[in-house]
């Protein structure tokens, strides 16, 4: 253990050794985050004396969780790895598979994907003579996560659709992403029973990713801490993107709020990026008005050119710069085509780039679209399988029949 607390810089072993109370780390990019988030489980675990059941660890990804218990096995020499690692939608998941039944549904429900929820959103808008002019679908469906996940209130229109969707999902024993947290919400709330236990077993409470929260994901943490108060959040204000996922980066500000006794630390030691491109970031993020007040720096010295900011009119004029750029690196054997990455604002844009890149004979990947269980035809097939085992299953009856 000491091998690895030795690795740390004064500001992580700071945030590993604070074990009790509240604590909230700010945490860079490139600052060693889940390094210090591993170290301190290892540190509670070895040092401590902390039993690893006893140690709930959340992160935003199933990636990022197999990552996190890998690698705490390999540090505590644990092959079992005790330590409740999960995604918060995981964690609700196998509190309601346990207690759901007091909520009135059956313990075998099922959790809907957005598509199957579309149609089921669709049905119910025809059935209120609600017109697709009027409230989309989708829209519908959207303005109910963000009423679920605390972002905003709803209307008329979408509040009568929301009562109808969830009476009907009840009347299936069905579920939908977001009801993940808010039953899970309701449970730890109304039955004292179901928060003691929880807050027995989980006496320590990491969350990563803490920018990336909602109000809804806040208030569950906040319920399983309860009086112990041993929550250890880390985040970073300056990189949250998902607000249009319902994510609240005032949860980082929030939190001191609720926890007024928190001890705050900042990790602005960048491992990854050289100094030119770190001043270049500083130099853009600063002019955010919400924002806790932290420059990163970095020992890694790079070229005067590690920036490049070059003005485009049209996506195509930006793909040929892009790509010309490359085939030169390439062909100077300054690095392989494996060793570039291009990272666009969304998938429409990827088209001219993959067009150059065929063009230019270069080798790529492209990372993300659907997964495979999310096709149609797979869904379709599931769908007769699980109405074979059970008939009653009304909903799996109306995907076959169309």
């Amino acid at each position: 253990m000491q091998d690895l607390l030795s690795q740390l810089n004064k500001e992580q072993l700071a945030a590993v050794e604070a074990v009790e109370g509240p604590v909230m780390v700010f945490a860079g990019a490139g600052t060693g985050k889940t390094k210090t988030l591993i170290a301190r489980i290892v540190h509670m675990i070895n040092d401590c004396g902390i039993a690893p059941r006893n140690i709930l660890a959340i992160t935003f990804t199933n990636k990022a969780a197999n990552e996190m218990r890998e690698r705490i096995k390999l540090a505590t020499n644990d092959p079992d790895c005790q330590v409740n690692i999960s995604t918060i939608h995981s964690l609700c998941a196998r509190i309601l598979r346990r207690n759901i039944t007091k909520l009135g549904f059956q313990a075998d429900y099922e959790i809907l994907d957005e598509e199957e929820s579309v149609k089921i959103i669709t049905e119910i808008l025809k059935d209120i003579y609600i017109d697709k002019k009027t409230l989309h679908p989708r829209a519908a469906l959207k303005a109910i996560s963000d009423f679920k996940n605390s972002v905003r209130d709803l209307n008329i229109d979408e509040e009568n659709a929301y009562k109808k969707y969830q009476a009907y999902l009840k009347e299936n024993n069905l579920v939908d992403f977001d009801d993940l947290l808010v039953l899970t919400l309701e449970l730890l709330k109304n039955y004292e029973s179901v928060r003691d236990y929880y807050q027995y077993i989980y006496r320590y409470i990491l969350v990563d990713e803490f920018q990336d929260t909602n109000k809804t994901q806040f208030n569950i943490v906040k319920l399983l801490a309860g009086e112990k108060q041993n929550v250890f959040v880390v985040g970073d204000d300056d990189q949250s993107i998902y607000s249009f996922r319902g994510a609240c980066y005032d949860n980082m500000f929030d939190f001191a709020k609720e926890y007024p006794n928190v001890r705050t630390f900042k990790l602005v030691q960048n491992y990854r990026s050289t100094n030119n491109i770190l001043k270049g970031a500083n130099a853009l993020i600063k002019n955010n008005k919400l924002r806790e007040e932290k420059e990163l720096f970095s020992k890694i010295e790079g070229t005067s050119k590690d920036i490049v900011v070059h003005e485009a009119y049209y996506f195509e004029d930006e793909a040929r710069y892009v790509i010309n750029e490359i085939a030169h690196l390439i062909a100077q054997n300054k690095c392989e085509p494996n060793e570039i990455a291009i990272l666009y604002r969304n998938s429409a844009i990827s088209r001219p780039f993959e067009l150059g890149l065929i063009e230019s004979k270069i080798p790529y990947n492209v990372y993300g679209g659907f997964s495979y269980l999310k096709r149609k035809e797979v869904k379709d097939v599931l769908s007769y399988l699980r109405f074979i085992v059970d008939p009653n299953k009304l909903h799996h009856f109306k995907r076959i029949i169309n």
